[in-house]
């Protein structure tokens, strides 16, 4: 019994260093995009990239919780028809733990993060364009964003437990989808 615990105790460091390397690695690319993204627009595209990255956010959240949730019986159902994309979704359902990990931990938060640092930009384009004040501005924008992702969270939770099944289809056929167009089907 003891060798199991050590096992599994081993396997999970080790699934901890891949998430945090992963997630900086994830975030790291993510400013990037954001930032090469935001650096010469205007107002609007900034705000409507921001809400890019917020919404980018709330569906992998939605994601992982669908994955955590979903059960394999359909997916077993579908996958004997040979339904395009149920294996995929069988995988997801089968490693839930590590999707959920990756879609709602590491993208949703890396997301959130980088709709921080966004925000921070739109900020700066608000007091450029439009004569705001700095401080009142950062804290409108800074509550706007933070309402807006808590909010989309909370309305894509009880989706995702009850589609679980639909939402990992959806994204088991775009798996399905690349590896056809990849050849690896």
């Amino acid at each position: 019994m003891q060798k199991k615990k050590k096992a599994l105790n081993t396997a999970s460091i080790r699934w901890a260093f891949r998430i945090t390397v992963f997630s900086g690695v994830i975030s790291v690319v993510l400013t990037l995009v954001a930032a090469h993204s935001m650096q010469n627009v205007g107002f609007i595209p900034a705000v409507a990239i921001l809400m890019a990255f917020v919404l980018i956010g709330v569906l992998f959240d939605m994601f992982g919780i669908a994955a955590a949730s979903a059960s394999e019986t359909p997916f077993h159902a579908m996958a004997s028809r040979r339904v395009a994309g149920a294996s995929e979704s069988l995988y997801f359902v089968r490693n839930a733990d590590k999707v959920c990990s990756i879609c709602s931990d590491v993208v949703g938060d890396a997301c959130g993060i980088v709709s921080g640092t966004g925000s921070a930009v739109v900020v700066a384009l608000a007091v450029m364009n439009f004569g705001l004040g700095d401080t009142f501005t950062a804290l409108v924008t800074s509550g706007l964003l933070v309402g807006l992702t808590v909010g989309g969270k909370a309305l894509a939770k009880p989706v995702a437990l009850r589609h679980s099944t639909k939402i990992l289809m959806f994204a088991g056929r775009a798996v399905y989808a690349c590896k056809r167009a990849a050849g690896k089907v």
